[in-house]
């Protein structure tokens, strides 16, 4: 809740505002454990504490773990969306060292590490993976790859064949931005509306 008053400070007219938060110690508690709970469930595979000087080491168990380096162009890339599925594949979404023209999306072996497949996928300017996620559709599986800089945008592509993922033809424009449901959702910047909605679901939700 928020109040605002005029007051004059030292004989200027100044606005004062003052702020409230109305939720609860526990609403705030229980939104922290969903945050938490989120964020591990995130994570493919569990949380592994690895060696620092070999980052190939776990650091309780002393076994190997394996280690994904994009091997790029002229410099390796940057990993920054990693996605897994139930039939024992890791995406990952890469940045390309040169971050221009386009984003590529690996598929590896969740037991191995192998690079199963590495898809480029075309993009207009400075350009990098944000994230993603997949997720079975029927008899197929969908991997949305999110990006940022100066091509804000979601791209899907169907990876039921690992080694040879496509664009699907069923979001977008062959799977990439032309979609209008990401304004009518309200994850354009500017569209107050899908803002004010998002807000609105928050304070609506009890804690748990």
């Amino acid at each position: 809740m928020i109040k605002t008053r005029v007051i004059n400070w030292e004989g200027r007219r100044a606005r004062l505002e003052l702020s409230h938060d109305m939720y609860s110690t526990e609403y705030k508690l229980a939104k922290k454990d969903q945050e938490r709970d989120a964020l591990i469930r995130s994570v493919p595979e569990g949380l592994t504490r690895v060696d620092g000087r070999d980052m190939r080491t776990d650091a309780q168990t002393g076994e190997d773990v394996w280690y994904y380096q994009n091997q790029g162009y002229s410099q390796p890339g940057f990993c920054k969306g990693v996605a897994v599925d139930g039939r024992g594949y890791v995406y990952v979404g890469v940045t390309i060292w040169e971050q221009e023209g386009e984003v590529q999306l690996a598929v590896l072996d969740a037991e191995t590490g192998k690079e199963l497949s590495l898809t480029p996928i075309s993009a207009i300017g400075k350009v990098g993976t944000n994230g993603a996620a997949v997720r079975k559709d029927g008899d197929n599986y969908l991997l949305y790859l999110i990006t940022n800089y100066q091509t804000n945008a979601v791209y899907c592509s169907d990876v039921t064949g690992v080694s040879a993922p496509v664009p699907y033809s069923g979001f977008g424009v062959d799977g990439g931005p032309g979609h209008p449901r990401p304004c009518e959702i309200g994850l354009r910047r500017g569209n107050r509306s899908g803002f004010r909605r998002r807000q609105q679901l928050l304070s609506d939700r009890q804690p748990v």
